[in-house]
């Protein structure tokens, strides 16, 4: 049947372009004008046609291949899973490059300043346009020197970018109970199959023996990370899942994660004083060596 439709659009494209050309060789004068009125029709009728079908039926069935493999693998699932795999399922957006470079310097006294600067290029993977809301949330830990936002913006492909300054380093606010500085949110629409690409640049105050957590709201693909330390603070990455199949590539400093970190998951910076790590390593093989059974 879908053979046959074709087959009528492609015979009314043939046509119409027949009737454009007779006027030139077969119908002079009025008729030919009516000709060339009617070939029009029939071509824009049989071109247009061919495209629509052709979009749907691509459109359809895919839409059609992803309800039967979601009902079936849901089905599949424990009763506990369903509504989680439905939920990876209604994804829309996806961050195809991250990257994310960490400096940790000493403040003061027993505090450090950790920064972090961030690149995410986030893509619509949906078969429509998505209103999609960007934000950044920093906690503050009530130092000597506050937290704050020093850079927030984004680029929608083929569109200029877009700075927003935050005024005073952020927003003070209460959100789920913790202390945030935030950015003022902005909300786009981003198209099938667009990216836009969002930077940020924060610092915080901490305690020169912590750690850091970033959560995303977009499934992350592949994180990239890097870490700079003063002299006598070690430093590492980890990310969630760190099996066989989604190892972490570890170099210098440098950390690349092969998997997906999914929304709300985290990717965890910890940090401490390389000194104090050797004296309770050597305190706790003291006591090893004083009491082996506890081995």
């Amino acid at each position: 049947m879908r053979e046959m439709v074709n087959l009528i659009l492609v015979a009314m494209a043939v046509v119409g372009a027949f009737l454009i050309a007779a006027p030139h060789f077969l119908l002079p004068g009025i008729w030919g004008e009516l000709s060339a009125d009617f070939g029009i029709a029939f071509l824009i009728s049989g071109m247009l046609g061919l495209t629509v079908e052709k979009y749907t039926k691509t459109r359809f069935a895919k839409e059609i291949a992803n309800d039967v493999f979601r009902s079936t693998m849901t089905y599949l699932l424990p009763v506990e899973f369903q509504n989680e795999m439905r939920w990876i399922y209604e994804q829309k957006i996806i961050c195809r490059n991250h990257l994310q470079q960490v400096r940790i310097a000493r403040h003061c006294e027993g505090y450090v300043r950790f920064s972090c600067r961030m690149e995410r290029h986030l893509e619509n993977v949906s078969n429509a346009p998505v209103s999609i809301t960007l934000g950044l949330g920093v906690d503050e830990w009530f130092a000597d020197t506050p937290s704050e936002i020093t850079a927030f913006g984004y680029r929608v492909d083929g569109s200029e970018r877009c700075e927003i300054a935050p005024e005073g380093g952020g927003r003070r606010q209460m959100k789920h109970g913790r202390p945030l500085i935030k950015a003022e949110e902005e909300t786009i629409e981003l198209g099938m199959g667009k990216t836009v690409v969002v930077w940020v640049s924060y610092s915080e105050i901490k305690p020169i023996n912590s750690d850091h957590h970033s959560h995303f709201t977009y499934a992350t693909k592949n994180p990239r990370v890097t870490i700079e330390a003063d002299d006598g603070i070690a430093a590492v990455a980890t990310f969630p899942r760190e099996t066989n199949a989604n190892k972490v590539q570890m170099m210098v400093d440098s950390y690349a994660y092969n998997g997906l970190v999914l929304p709300s998951q985290e990717i965890r910076i910890r940090w401490w004083e390389e000194a104090r790590r050797l004296t309770w390593i050597s305190h706790g093989a003291s006591a090893m060596a004083d009491n082996p059974s506890a081995v």
